[in-house]
């Protein structure tokens, strides 16, 4: 899955929700944030232009959304919504082009890369 692009086309094909589109303005060097669902989980997706940048930029930005998560969190659960963006992330994946934000662990994410075949 590391050579992939994406398209948010090949996620809903996948069977994954596309719900909202973010601005990029946050995200250093990513092209499109879209927020979904996939099995009833919250799945943020995160594309850009390659795997080589999804990897050195993406991986330290969806690093420092689960830790900003974590510091905003009450009781050990992740509750706060911020800037429109649900902040409940705490696990994430690279899959070519696109840095996939999972709601409290991977089992959802990996199920829909798998669904990409």
């Amino acid at each position: 899955m590391s050579s992939g692009i994406f398209t948010t086309d090949t996620f809903v094909n996948a069977g994954w929700k596309k719900s909202k589109r973010y601005d990029t303005e946050t995200v250093p060097d990513s092209t499109e944030i879209w927020y979904g669902f996939f099995q009833q989980k919250d799945i943020e997706i995160r594309f850009y232009p390659s795997h080589e940048l999804a990897v050195s930029k993406g991986i330290p930005s969806a690093e420092s959304s689960i830790e900003s998560a974590v510091k905003r969190s009450k009781g050990g659960e992740l509750l706060d919504f911020s800037g429109g963006s649900f902040s409940g992330y705490s696990a994430f994946l690279v899959a070519g082009n696109a840095v996939l934000l999972c709601e409290l662990d991977r089992t959802h994410c990996d199920a829909l890369i798998e669904n990409l075949q």
